[in-house]
């Protein structure tokens, strides 16, 4: 999964400049005689050989059969996407790097509510392996003056300090 647009108001930004630089290089190699395709992250027509003059030959396909080039008014284009697309990573780093001091910040709570979650676990799988056995059922007693208390740093006794 990725991250909606909405995340960031730099993000949602970013999106709209790559979905308006794309259509842009869409459009303009939509006339051209070739199939549009993709090769390293940039927009290239695949043509058959030989390569028309001016344009950037940027790769080989189909062993030889097809020319992919950037023609001359696609370049800068090309070079605008590419811009876009690191201005969208760069959004999404910055909030990874948000979502990991909010998650960092509650470590502590995090780490309790784990080890709650545990203990209670624990006592489960218990409770099914003495009904699976057709165990008795215990009964728990405290000492007058005992009661067990959930607090910060988890589950822990306690004791009337009057006793």
């Amino acid at each position: 999964g990725g991250f909606k647009d909405g995340a960031s108001p730099e993000l949602r930004r970013a999106r709209s400049q790559r979905a308006a630089a794309e259509a842009k290089l869409r459009k303009t190699l939509q006339n051209a005689n070739g199939q549009v395709t993709t090769h390293q992250g940039r927009v290239v027509l695949a043509v058959t050989p030989p390569a028309p003059a001016g344009a950037l030959v940027v790769g080989v396909a189909a062993g030889g059969g097809l020319v992919l080039i950037e023609p001359p008014g696609v370049v800068m284009l090309n070079g605008t996407l590419s811009q876009c697309v690191a201005a969208e990573e760069t959004a999404i780093d910055a909030i990874r790097r948000r979502l990991t001091q909010e998650v960092a910040a509650a470590n502590v709570d995090l780490f309790q509510a784990l080890d709650a979650v545990t203990r209670l676990d624990v006592i489960a799988a218990r409770a099914r392996q003495a009904s699976a056995m057709n165990a008795c059922r215990p009964k728990f007693v405290l000492p007058p003056g005992r009661a067990i208390e959930m607090g910060p740093g988890g589950i822990y006794e306690s004791f009337d300090e009057e006793q």
